[in-house]
């Protein structure tokens, strides 16, 4: 069976307005270019949107793993307590510098994703389409769209 791994290319560039660039500056999320998928084709997905939500690092803090492990945790249990269909995932910089522990989750809109996130403590949330990842401010921010591709492995 083949493995379907996201590379999620995040490219930074100079000029992005709001609150989203630097929460998805201060992630460490970074890339040289990239890749938009007008077409959705690979999406992996059978909904249109997916949100990727973690609990870990709210804010400045950086708590130690344990705390952080206890923090998905319970944002894993209220997502099973709501019904919504979720993945685990590890998001993380494409330079592989820095990654989380968090979810992939089908039915929140944007407005749903971002009060979870906030509840959490987190800056931003993202939006992962069939024509782009976003990072969604949890404040009135503008999002930014960047691009996404996927890689399998053999």
């Amino acid at each position: 069976m083949r493995s379907i791994a996201a590379t999620l290319l995040l490219g930074l560039v100079a000029g992005l307005a709001g609150a989203a660039a630097p929460a998805a500056r201060a992630a460490g999320w970074s890339a040289s270019r990239t890749l938009p998928s007008s077409s959705g084709a690979g999406f992996p997905f059978d909904v249109d949107v997916v949100h990727v939500l973690t609990a870990h690092n709210p804010g400045a803090e950086r708590p130690g793993p344990a705390e952080n492990t206890a923090r998905q945790d319970r944002l894993v249990a209220d997502l099973r307590r709501r019904g919504l269909r979720y993945w685990a995932a590890v998001a993380g910089a494409a330079d592989g510098a820095h990654a989380e522990a968090s979810v992939v989750v089908a039915g929140l809109g944007d407005d749903e994703a971002c009060a979870v996130g906030a509840a959490w403590g987190q800056d931003a949330v993202f939006r992962w389409s069939r024509g782009a990842w976003s990072v969604v401010a949890c404040d009135d921010a503008a999002s930014v769209d960047l691009g996404w591709e996927i890689e399998v492995d053999a």
